[in-house]
């Protein structure tokens, strides 16, 4: 694999103890029921694949209650985490490990090796899998989605957590785009001139816009 820069820390975190994987605990219902739920719409079936396969964790008690944990790993080493809020009136709809020591210590955790900004979601995978095709999303979900929709169909996806890559995430993609024949930037409705923006960052590398039809999520 390839390092996000010569001084990339070797650290590695430790999930906390309440971040729990999905198993068919009673504690896990409410999130289960949220991937079920219209606002995200997967199968039963599905819901197994995606909490199994992409590593997810959901959260009872403390700083992340009632978030669904994305994991974040680099070089198999964990660097960080998000959390997706299953709550609709919940403001803060994601929550990221700070790379603030302080900011992290005041929640009880160790700081982030980096800003989640500096790694691409599932971005070992990207190296490992066989897809032929992959699509860069805005979020965590976004992507989740597309990779599984696409998993039987030799397409793959990752996230850049905000609207537009990072000058690191840049350097990233640089590396691991040419593994793929077909890439295309997938991004929220309206986000047409933020699309554009993006793909002439990666000009050179074959970076398609697309579109989701309107209605479609």
């Amino acid at each position: 694999l390839n390092p996000v820069s010569e001084d990339q820390s070797s650290r590695s975190l430790k999930l906390p103890d309440e971040f729990k994987p999905f198993s068919g605990k009673p504690s896990s219902r409410l999130f289960v029921d949220y991937l079920m739920s219209p606002a995200r719409g997967l199968t039963k079936y599905e819901t197994e694949f995606v909490t199994q396969d992409f590593d997810l964790h959901y959260c009872t008690r403390g700083p992340y209650r009632g978030r669904i944990i994305f994991p974040i790993y680099f070089e198999d080493k964990l660097v960080g985490w998000t959390g997706r809020t299953i709550y609709p009136h919940e403001e803060l709809r994601y929550k990221t490990l700070s790379a603030d020591p302080e900011k992290a210590k005041a929640e009880g955790y160790p700081p982030a090796v980096k800003m989640n900004t500096n790694y691409l979601l599932w971005y070992d995978d990207l190296w490992r899998t066989k897809a032929d095709t992959i699509f860069l999303n805005e979020g965590p979900f976004d992507s989740l989605k597309v990779k599984l929709l696409g998993h039987d169909y030799g397409v793959t996806a990752t996230c850049f957590f905000t609207a537009a890559p990072s000058e690191v995430q840049l350097a990233l993609l640089q590396k691991v785009l040419p593994r793929f024949k077909k890439r295309y930037l997938l991004l929220d409705q309206g986000t047409l001139p933020m699309a554009l923006k993006v793909a002439g960052q990666l000009t050179g590398l074959g970076v398609k816009v697309k579109q989701l039809p309107a209605g479609v999520k």
